[in-house]
This record gives C-alpha cells, sequence and structure tokens, in this order.
C-alpha cells in the first residue's frame, strides 16, 4: 500500500482519537528506545544470531547440507538485531511508563551506571581464551570472598541465571520449530509439545544449578575492571523499587522477544519448505 493511500485510513484515525494517546504513545517510544541504548541492549543483541548458529553447526550430520543453510538462513532474518530491538522497544514502552523509565536511565547515564555497562556492553563479544587463562590465574590468585560475595548479588539481582535458562530454551525452541518445518505436515510435531519436550531437555532447575557453579568466574571477568564501589552503587540501584521493576519488565521483554523470534524462524522455514516443493 502507497503512503497516499494508507493516509486515507489514518487521517480519519487521527482525528477520533485523542491527542494526548498519541503524545503517550510516541513519548513512550522514544523513552523505551534511549533506555535500551542506555542500559547496552543494542550493542549486546547482535550476538545472538551467532549463537543460533553455534547451536545449528551442532547438527550437522542430522540433517542434510539444504536443510542446514535453510536453517541458517531463517535464523539471520528471524533474530536480526534490530527487529529484536524493535520488538523490546515496543513491549517495554507498554510495560515501564516514561518517568520510570527516565528514572532508570538517570541512574544509567550516571559515571557508575556508564561503567557497569560499558563492561556488560564488552562481555557480548568475550574472548573465550582469554576468559579462560583468567579463570586458570584464579587458581593460584584466588579474588577476595567480599569480591566474590559481591558479583553473587549482582547475578541475583540482575536475574542472569533466568535470562541464561530461558534463552537456552528460546534459541532450542527455535531451532526445533525450524526442524519440524522442514517435515510434511502430517509428521510435524508441533509448538506445544515441542515447547515440553524443550523443557523436558533443558530443565530449568538442573540449568540453574550449574550456573550456580560458573557463572560466578565468568561474571568476575566481565565486571574485571569495575570497582567494588561501582558494582555495590549497581546492587544498591537494582534493590531499588524502581530498579528491581526495571531488571524484572526489561527480563520478561527480552525473553518475549526472543520466543517470538524462534517463532518467527519456525514460519519462515516454513515458507521456504512451501516454495522448495513447488
Amino acid at each position: 500500500m502507497k503512503l497516499s493511500h494508507a493516509a486515507k485510513y489514518l487521517l480519519p484515525l487521527c482525528l477520533v482519537l485523542p491527542v494526548p494517546a498519541f503524545a503517550q504513545s510516541r513519548d513512550a517510544l522514544q523513552t523505551a528506545q534511549h533506555l535500551v541504548t542506555a542500559c547496552g541492549l543494542s550493542v549486546q543483541l547482535p550476538g545472538f544470531v551467532g549463537q543460533m548458529k553455534q547451536q545449528m553447526a551442532q547438527q550437522r550430520g542430522q540433517v542434510s547440507a539444504e536443510v542446514m543453510v535453510m536453517l541458517a538462513d531463517a535464523a539471520t532474518e528471524a533474530f536480526r538485531a534490530d527487529v529484536l530491538e524493535a520488538d523490546i522497544v515496543a513491549d517495554l514502552a507498554k510495560r515501564l511508563p516514561p518517568d520510570e523509565m527516565n528514572r532508570v536511565i538517570a541512574w544509567l547515564e550516571t559515571p557508575t551506571g556508564r561503567r557497569v555497562t560499558r563492561a556488560e556492553e564488552a562481555a557480548s563479544t568475550m574472548d573465550s581464551v582469554a576468559l579462560q587463562k583468567f579463570i586458570e590465574q584464579m587458581k593460584s590468585n584466588s579474588p577476595a570472598e567480599t569480591r566474590v560475595s559481591l558479583i553473587r548479588e549482582v547475578i541475583s539481582a540482575t536475574y542472569v541465571e533466568s535470562i541464561i535458562v530461558r534463552s537456552m530454551q528460546a534459541m532450542a525452541l527455535g531451532m526445533a520449530l525450524g526442524m519440524d518445518s522442514t517435515l510434511p505436515v502430517e509428521r510435524r510435531v508441533g509448538m506445544a509439545r515441542i515447547e515440553a519436550m524443550v523443557k523436558s531437555a533443558l530443565p530449568e532447575d538442573k540449568l540453574r544449578e550449574q550456573l550456580r557453579a560458573s557463572l560466578p568466574p565468568t561474571y568476575l571477568y566481565t565486571y574485571r575492571n569495575v570497582s567494588d564501589e561501582d558494582l555495590h552503587g549497581y546492587v544498591s540501584f537494582l534493590s531499588t523499587a524502581t530498579g528491581q521493576h526495571y531488571s524484572e519488565q526489561t527480563t520478561e521483554a527480552f525473553m518475549g522477544a526472543l520466543v517470538r523470534a524462534s517463532v518467527r524462524l519456525g514460519k519462515l522455514v516454513d515458507q521456504r519448505t512451501v516454495k522448495r516443493s513447488v
């Protein structure tokens, strides 16, 4: 539809809707975009396509090369960083009022907030070799217990365990939906059964238990250049009503975007499977 045609339908709608509703929606979206940028999500999101492709690479030998290419192409499109970001922004604009988002942004843009965010952004392209070297060095030069305890507080306050487990489940869901969509319709398992199978294969309690041992060393590395004072400030902010609500709602918006991307992946594979069979 051309813009000139669309205007016929939009103009009457603008006349009947109250102006404050439009202003509030626009303000909420702009503030949500500012928040997503300020908290570092914009920088971190591009890594998810790579993670999906890594998971797919583990399926080589189980599916044909043609299907692998189709899955990889669909994942690249479904998990595009700009699409994920737009999804998260739209969801956050509904979840958090602008004044609350502005309070969060104000903290994130303090010197402490910026230093913490820079460390988290850098972790999105973490060097696995450097991380392993850091962990090895800790065996002979253990960090202070107070530092480890502080890192555990950060992990708890930012819902890291839940985010990682649910991200793993969402990406596994996308992979499974993609592969299911390559089958003839009568042989497909379907969304509900696949979700149940993913949760069974990746049980949250067991994964959380494993993460409790592996996360502290990783996050000691992530925040290695962030002072105890800054981390105390981070935990203090996240312990406030505003900080806690922000952390909870951002997590839900992020996870919702991942699940919707997984469903998109399945639909894209389905469309391409149909075209291939025609």
